[in-house]
């Protein structure tokens, strides 16, 4: 069971099973930021037939809307906007969380540039440390093809010698 807050306010729980996504939704940090922009409207709209707090459905499209401002959300670096994207998930699932507890959840709508900062970073090392295994990889894949064929060519060259000194030995001369 997990806390959740009911329409009217209140603390409600609910099953765990039921609090997980569905098994074909994507994740937000998945998303690109145009699938992104896409489905806001339909998600705020869903919040408001759902019967949500008016304060919180519109703190909910200022933080979307604050994203979409902001200058990661138009970058050519991809690892950009994927961070703007899992900071929103991350950022949006603990106010989720936070609204059923005693001290509420705060304005969402702030962007925290250090949260971001420190969430671009996260997912810039992951992506260094996947390409440096990537890269190793392929170095040791490189080594072991070199090793093979050198193996080889010293099998053919010693084929090639034992074949050459069998051969008699003919004098130019004859």
């Amino acid at each position: 069971m997990v806390p959740t807050a009911a329409a009217d306010g209140t603390t409600s729980w609910i099953a765990a099973s039921v609090a997980r996504p569905a098994a074909g939704v994507i994740a937000d940090r998945l998303l690109s930021p145009l699938d992104f922009s896409r489905a806001v409207p339909r998600f705020i709209a869903s919040l408001e037939q759902r019967g949500w707090d008016n304060t919180r459905v519109v703190m909910l499209a200022n933080f979307f809307g604050a994203l979409m401002l902001h200058n990661y959300w138009t970058s050519d670096n991809v690892l950009e906007q994927r961070a703007l994207l899992a900071y929103e998930e991350d950022q949006r699932r603990a106010w989720h969380q936070a609204i059923p507890l005693p001290s509420g959840a705060w304005n969402i709508s702030i962007l925290d540039d250090a949260e971001i900062s420190r969430t671009f970073d996260s997912l810039y090392h992951g992506e260094r440390e996947r390409a440096d295994r990537e890269f190793e990889f392929k170095v040791r894949k490189s080594i072991n093809v070199i090793n093979s064929l050198a193996n080889c060519l010293f099998s053919i060259m010693a084929r090639l010698h034992l074949h050459i000194v069998r051969l008699p030995y003919l004098h130019p001369a004859f």
